[in-house]
């Protein structure tokens, strides 16, 4: 068995630990312990919101295990953790992306919320007349920083373990 990788995310503390063909969750509160085998594992994914660090393992049958830390002391334990994965997953050439859909659909979404406000501000159709110039102002800033966001923030595969050591928290 692997050395364990303590996390700790609202803070409960789970260790995980690779042994063999699985990889062995143990609640730390509870003392539980709880195997997932490696095989199950047909892709991973790796995303960042704020301090939330999170690997999302996908599973057989639609099922998900989500491995995520808040705490900065446990970022270097899942960065270990996603590598080894990385390293046991290889063979099989498991996919890792990085991003997700569901972030740049809701960036989007606010960007074309504050563009319209700040246009409506700036043309009159929200009377507010201290404010015009403002909303142009929030107009030109989500119509150009919010495509940039949503590009950024777009699924990407990871292929090589460079890729990986760069998304990776420090």
């Amino acid at each position: 068995m692997s050395e364990p990788f303590v996390l700790r995310h609202l803070g409960r503390e789970r260790r995980y630990a690779l042994d063999g063909s699985d990889l062995v969750v143990v609640d730390g509160t509870t003392g539980t312990e709880r195997r997932v085998g490696l095989g199950t594992i047909h892709g991973v994914r790796l995303a960042r919101i704020g301090n939330l660090e999170i690997c999302a393992l996908m599973l057989e049958r639609g099922r998900e295990e989500v491995i995520a830390t808040d705490e900065r002391g446990s970022r270097a334990d899942l960065s270990a953790l996603v590598r080894a994965l990385h390293a046991a997953l290889a063979s099989r050439s498991v996919p890792f992306v990085r991003g997700s859909w569901l972030i740049a659909g809701v960036l989007a979404a606010s960007c074309a919320a504050s563009f319209a406000a700040g246009l409506s501000l700036y043309l009159g159709v929200i009377e507010a007349p201290a404010f015009a110039t403002r909303g142009i102002v929030v107009a030109v800033v989500s119509a150009l920083l919010g495509p940039l966001g949503v590009w950024t923030s777009r699924p990407r595969a990871l292929r090589t373990d460079a890729d990986i050591e760069a998304v990776l928290p420090r």
